[in-house]
């Protein structure tokens, strides 16, 4: 009686879309030897801090949850696409790919962390309006003019950092 050994399960995992809460990001295993598993997602249990200055934890830490749903397909692929929620804002996104041992595959799942933290798209515009008008009736900047700026369409995020004088 011969018994078959198991093939460990090789490649790497990179991402493609944009990491923006609304759109969908896929994740592709490449230089793999199999396509027979399962695809999981995680979400980072910490956010990307100020400005993004705390970077992604490591693959293998235990800093991650794991999402119930949002992604397809589930297995037996070499992709997987994930709709980022907004619940996810400011977080970092993970992938893994668990082999089949059943198909005579094991060793290591493949992971890969996204190193880039989910964003949002801000539809903020500002609206100026001045006191005075020129000789046709168009809004004009005279001494003394008081000018008013409204923003329309606030998300009601914080404005600091995403406003700047020119």
């Amino acid at each position: 009686e011969v018994e078959l050994g198991t093939m460990t399960q090789t490649g790497t995992i990179t991402y493609t879309g944009n990491e923006v809460v609304g759109k969908t990001i896929t994740a592709t295993m490449k230089d793999t030897n199999n396509d027979k598993g399962s695809w999981k997602w995680y979400v980072s249990d910490t956010d990307c801090g100020a400005n993004g200055g705390t970077v992604a934890p490591l693959a293998e830490s235990t800093e991650w949850k794991q999402l119930a749903s949002g992604y397809s397909p589930t297995v037996d692929s070499t992709t997987s696409t994930l709709t980022l929620s907004e619940d996810m804002w400011k977080h970092y996104i993970k992938a893994e790919f668990v082999p089949n041992n059943e198909i005579g595959y094991g060793g290591e799942s493949i992971q890969g962390v996204d190193q880039q933290y989910v964003r949002k798209i801000y539809n903020e515009s500002i609206k100026i309006e001045s006191s005075t008008k020129d000789g046709n009736g168009a809004a004009a900047a005279y001494s003394g003019t008081k000018i008013t700026a409204t923003i329309e369409n606030w998300s009601e995020e914080a404005l600091t950092g995403r406003l700047r004088r020119i």
